[in-house]
């Protein structure tokens, strides 16, 4: 049996979409079919529930961040004749800048964490400084003194996690665990994610907040000495607080071969240029 033709399904797509209307598809289309044929969505559109009507009655609401983000189809249905694709405005947004490897303006979902917004943003970047998070908050209007800033900052601890940690685990920690935040304040649940280096509070995200990661500063803008001669691997490495020769010549992957081992000279910069 050969199918010569395939029928096709008048549907319509509404709301924040570049061109609403109705449209031609074929039988086989989907929700995902119907948008790209709408010319997409707009600035305003809400990316985490697109409904699908049949009949005046609501089908299903598609989540398209598991599609845009990681390629996740599943969701997405096979529409019929006379089905309405509605996509309303976007709901509560968070931004997300720094060290993080997709900055941008991240919808938020039901429930949505720290820790699912990193997620979300790639994770970490190498040079990130996994310290410490800053969420910016807006405050309400009641809250807000004139002359003051308009945002309360939240700064949330990061802890490392152990490397043969990394690998076990496959999702949220063990129910019970948690992790302090500053003193008097009730502490977090700690969300340990696959992939991520560090524990992350499970602080609960709001409208309008924007995270900061920090990056580490580059060599060019910290301390560094430098080590040359008869080392393994001479150069410029970034100094630290407590260092030693000892701990330099190791970065340095340890004396060449026929190297004096009797003394080494220390070149220091004068103390009015430090």
């Amino acid at each position: 049996i050969s199918v010569s033709n395939v029928r096709a399904n008048q549907i319509y797509v509404v709301g924040e979409v570049a061109q609403p209307g109705a449209y031609q598809i074929s039988s086989l289309g989907t929700v995902l079919t119907a948008l790209y044929a709408a010319g997409g969505l707009t600035d305003r559109a809400n990316m985490r529930s697109v409904e699908v009507r049949r009949h005046g009655e609501l089908v299903t609401s598609f989540d398209l961040y598991p599609y845009l983000l990681h390629g996740d189809t599943r969701r997405d249905i096979r529409l019929e004749t006379g089905d309405v694709v509605f996509v309303g405005v976007h709901g509560p947004r968070t931004q997300v800048t720094g060290a993080v490897r997709r900055p941008a303006i991240y919808e938020l979902s039901a429930g949505e964490t720290l820790g699912s917004l990193v997620e979300d943003a790639g994770g970490f970047l190498p040079d990130a400084a996994l310290k410490r998070v800053a969420v910016f908050r807006l405050l309400s209007a009641a809250e807000r003194i004139p002359g003051s800033p308009p945002r309360a900052v939240i700064d949330v601890a990061l802890s490392p996690r152990p490397t043969a940690q990394l690998s076990r685990e496959r999702g949220a920690v063990p129910s019970g665990e948690t992790q302090g935040t500053d003193p008097g304040k009730e502490p977090l649940p700690v969300r340990r994610s696959p992939g991520l280096a560090v524990a992350i509070p499970a602080l609960a995200l709001q409208d309008g907040d924007s995270v900061v990661v920090d990056a580490v500063r580059p060599l060019s803008g910290q301390y560094y000495v430098s080590i040359v001669g008869a080392v393994n691997n001479g150069g410029t490495y970034p100094w630290r607080e407590g260092m030693t020769l000892r701990d330099l010549v190791l970065l340095a992957r340890g004396p060449a071969v026929g190297a004096d081992l009797n003394e080494a000279e220390v070149a220091r910069m004068p103390a009015e240029r430090g």
